[in-house]
Formats: structure tokens, sequence, C-alpha cells
């Protein structure tokens, strides 16, 4: 079993275009996850652009079994994209997508084939 929790949101007047940029960026749960999402969103994310941000949580077997566990997993997936869009609303006139993709299967290059299904 395999648990996954995208989520999508945008800010009020967004319009995607063709000068419309797109960032990818992986956000572990550490304090240097936080310090790239500090990064992106202060010194490259501009009116216009899209946010991709994946996070890749390893969860053994019985974990990924576990309601609470799920919870949680949710829970914490709802934390990071309240996150961002705080960081967001910290730049005036800033209107942005934002993608988020969490993924319980514990490896990257398993998560991120499925991110282009969001």
């Amino acid at each position: 079993m395999r648990i996954t929790n995208s989520s999508k949101a945008k800010s009020e007047g967004y319009k995607r275009s063709r000068n419309t940029r797109v960032f990818a960026v992986a956000v572990s749960a550490d304090e240097s996850g936080e310090d790239a999402l500090d990064w992106l969103m202060t010194e490259l994310v501009e009116d216009g652009d899209e946010i991709v941000a994946i996070r890749i949580i390893e969860m053994d077997e019985g974990e990924r079994h576990d309601p609470e566990a799920q919870d949680v997993f949710r829970e914490d997936a709802h934390q990071l994209l309240t996150n961002v869009l705080g960081k967001n609303n910290e730049a005036d006139d800033r209107r942005v997508s934002l993608r988020l993709h969490f993924d319980g299967c514990g490896h990257v290059c398993a998560a991120v084939p499925s991110c282009g299904d969001m």
C-alpha cells in the first residue's frame, strides 16, 4: 500500500501565463527543508510563478496500514501547505500557484513520476 497526499492552492487572482515559471523544491521535515523553502520564497518566486513542493516520508508497512499514522501524514501535509501559503503572504501582491506532493514511498525516484498526476 502506498500513501500519498496531493494538494493544490492558488492565491486569489492567480493566472497562469506563458511567462509562468515552475519551481520544484524538496522540503524535508528538518531545518534544511525549511531553509530551502525560505530561500525559494524570498529569492526566486515572483508574481505568477508556480511552486511544486515535494516531501518524501519513509513509512514501514505497519505505518502504511495504521489509520493513526495516516492521519498524522495528512496533518503534516496540511501544515506544509499552510506554511508555504503563509510564506507567500509575506510578499506584497504576489499571486502564486502551489502544488504539494507528500509521498510515503520513502524514495524520491518512486515519487517524482507521480507528481505529474497532480
